[in-house]
């Protein structure tokens, strides 16, 4: 049974649960009732990482975490850099008690702060990029936070964006006509046109358009190893968000009230998309996975297409991927957008990475065809080998299955966009290499304590990376360690040549680490979040609350200053402040200056 729904959606799961007495007792009233659930919560909400688990120490089983996760009474919380307005609200609503400021007169966030937006509505996933968070709904939208995911005022287009300027964008005067005589224009124009130079309007917001509507399914979404394609006409159920005992009949859910967009608040629009045989598949099409990196979003739908919105972008409407030369039925287990490159990783291919985009032509814009190819390049040796990948600046890092090695690939975009040839396979091998300072580390530990771990999951922002084992260890990298040359008779107390250990991390159940610019947030298994690292000018990404509260109830072995209005540097995991009222994290987020979670309540 649970093989057969490792193939299904969660809400196919969920319907053959329900389809007779036999099923539903199975599922609930069973010894492999928890493994189905487990099941069940994974390809729901744990995005594109590897399984989440559960161990011993955790206080929730399967079915009590999964109906934790989908109460409608959870909130979004976001802190740090209000800049752009990126975190989602305006700093005048909130607490007062909550915002600090910095020597340029910015006032921040240094406590965790609710997104009023969503409250009474499942949210799958939050995820963070250089300058806004990305939520995706139940509902299967995607909505953006401040004033742009691309850095405003910015000229030109950056990797992996496309690599000769930006997609064709009408004039203003053209969608307005457009727009009157019913065409097509306001189903790719969005609620806002991004001028080429980046620049706000006069009243500090960009441009306004009629908004199109959008039809997109729940969510689900895919482990690592390779997946069999769902169906393309799957019929959703809404009593997935139900426990068994509070099942209702098939009918009569009502759904929450719809999101508001605001000043602050965006939704993303997807292009039109039509089967072989010219019949639109768009109401059945499911985004099932998000990913972020600097500048550019990635997702992906339960029809295998891959999504992107980049510094090339027109407006809020996705270009859709296409990789000239390969099978794209082959099932997309995982999507990763890094600093400036992306990737995805097809069981039957291997790993891809890509590092630029063809733009959208007037003549594709025109005909409804928002699709561009990409320049892309498939790592040697991880075809059906791979545990799991991340990608950093000009870099991919990835566990082999067939040694459980940590490697590193090379990649820098640069040197490789002005090339039309494909680029040699020798040259692609000579781009791979062992991360020794991290293998022989693992080595050894497992000498010394007569053990058999292996590397599990990876998490990459820029230069930094923490990698974790299936007995619980983490280890974190920077910039020294990627570059590190492994020499045996080498000093092992050099710059670079042993991972580093924090040790409030070790065995503590840890289920996910997200990196900023200049510091980090753990996600804990009692579903609290510890922070640490640099909270530059004052930007209050850290959350641990008011600067010289913290450091007038913590010693130099916690926290150091680094001046008046110019932040402090936390030196070990620190719990991030909770709000008021019993919960737990369930999810969290961070990139840039700032950081952001999903809490839930335990006490309705």
């Amino acid at each position: 049974m649970t093989e057969v729904t490792k193939h299904l959606s969660p809400e196919d799961i969920f319907n053959f649960s329900i389809l007779n007495k036999a099923t539903y007792n199975l599922f609930y009233n069973s010894q492999v009732s928890s493994s189905l659930y487990k099941i069940l919560y994974n390809k729901k909400f744990t995005n594109n990482d590897n399984n989440f688990s559960l161990s011993t120490r955790d206080e929730l089983n399967w079915s009590q975490l999964f109906k934790l996760r989908i109460k409608r009474s959870q909130k979004i919380y976001t802190w740090g850099s209000s800049q752009f307005g990126r975190l989602g609200y305006l700093v005048d609503l909130i607490d007062s008690s909550h915002v600090t400021s910095n020597n340029f007169g910015m006032r921040n966030v240094h406590t965790p702060s609710n997104i009023k937006n969503f409250n009474d509505h499942l949210i799958v996933d939050i995820i963070a990029n250089g300058f806004c968070f990305l939520i995706l709904t139940n509902g299967g939208d995607i909505f953006y936070t401040g004033l742009n995911w691309i850095r405003p005022g910015l000229h030109g287009s950056s990797a992996p964006g496309p690599s000769e300027g930006h997609d064709y964008k009408p004039l203003p005067s053209e969608l307005a006509l457009n727009t009157l005589q019913g065409s097509f224009a306001p189903r790719f124009g969005g609620r806002r046109l991004i001028p080429s130079t980046g620049d706000p309007s006069p009243g500090g917001r960009l441009g306004v358009l009629p908004l199109p509507t959008s039809t997109h399914g729940n969510r689900y979404d895919r482990d690592v190893d390779a997946q069999t394609p769902q169906s393309r006409r799957s019929i959703t159920n809404p009593n997935l968000t139900r426990p068994p005992e509070e099942l209702p009949s098939l009918s009569g859910l009502t759904p929450p009230n719809p999101i508001k967009e605001s000043n602050f608040l965006t939704k993303f629009r997807l292009p039109l998309l039509e089967d072989s045989k010219g019949l639109p598949e768009s109401q059945g099409r499911k985004i099932i996975s998000i990913s972020s990196g600097r500048e550019h979003i990635l997702a992906l739908d339960n029809l295998n297409n891959i999504y992107t919105w980049d510094t090339g972008n027109a407006s809020e409407c996705g270009v859709r991927l296409t990789f000239p030369g390969l099978d794209r039925e082959l099932p997309i287990s995982k999507i990763y957008a890094g600093w400036n490159l992306s990737g995805c990783y097809v069981d039957n291919i291997g790993l891809i990475i890509w590092y630029s985009r063809a733009a959208i032509t007037k003549q594709r814009y025109e005909s409804e065809d928002i699709v561009a190819d990409v320049k892309y390049v498939i790592v040697p040796q991880t075809r059906a080998n791979i545990v799991d990948f991340s990608i950093g600046n000009g870099y991919a890092l990835f566990i082999r299955k067939s040694d459980k090695k940590l490697y590193k690939f090379d990649l820098d975009p640069g040197a490789y966009i002005s090339r039309s040839e494909p680029i040699p396979s020798d040259e692609l091998f000579l781009a791979v290499t062992p991360l020794d300072n991290f293998n022989r580390w693992l080595e050894q530990y497992n000498f010394k304590n007569i053990l058999t771990a292996s590397f599990s999951r990876l998490s990459t922002c820029y230069t930094n990376f923490a990698v974790f084992t299936n007995d619980d260890s983490i280890l974190v990298g920077n910039r020294t360690h990627l570059s590190y040359v492994y020499d045996e008779d080498a000093d092992p107390d050099d710059e670079g040549a042993q991972p580093k250990v924090i040790p409030e991390l070790q065995k503590q159940s840890i289920k996910t680490i997200e990196i900023g610019d200049y510091h980090y947030l753990a996600l804990t298994h009692d579903g609290n979040i510890l922070s640490w690292g640099t909270e530059s000018n004052n930007c209050g990404c850290l959350g641990v609350g008011p600067k010289h509260d913290f450091i007038r109830d913590n010693d130099a072995s916690v926290v150091r200053d680094i001046g008046d209005g110019k932040g402090m540097e936390v030196l070990k995991p620190t719990k991030v402040r909770n709000p008021p009222f019993p919960g737990k994290w369930v999810t969290i987020a961070a990139s840039g200056w700032h950081s952001g979670g999903i809490y839930i309540p335990t006490d309705d």
